[in-house]
């Protein structure tokens, strides 16, 4: 917290390893968690996405396509 606070964001923290953020939500997981942005799962990612279980917890992440593409895969 305070390297974040003292230099506005998590870049050059040496306490951990760098993730690709345009892969972030295709790491395999039991559990995602989009809470952010609104339509970062669609359907140009939602096929590469490996969780078990998506939880949508704001913004209505997952879109309209992505969301098709879920109920398909569950069947």
């Amino acid at each position: 917290m305070k390297h974040s606070a003292e230099n506005r964001g998590i870049k050059g923290f040496d306490g951990g390893d760098a993730v690709d953020p345009t892969l972030l939500l295709t790491e395999e997981c039991d559990v995602l968690i989009p809470a952010a942005l609104g339509g970062v799962i669609n359907k140009d990612n939602a096929d590469a996405i490996k969780a078990k279980y998506i939880i949508e917890a704001v913004n209505h992440p997952t879109d309209l396509e992505a969301t098709r593409f879920g109920q398909r895969r569950a069947c």
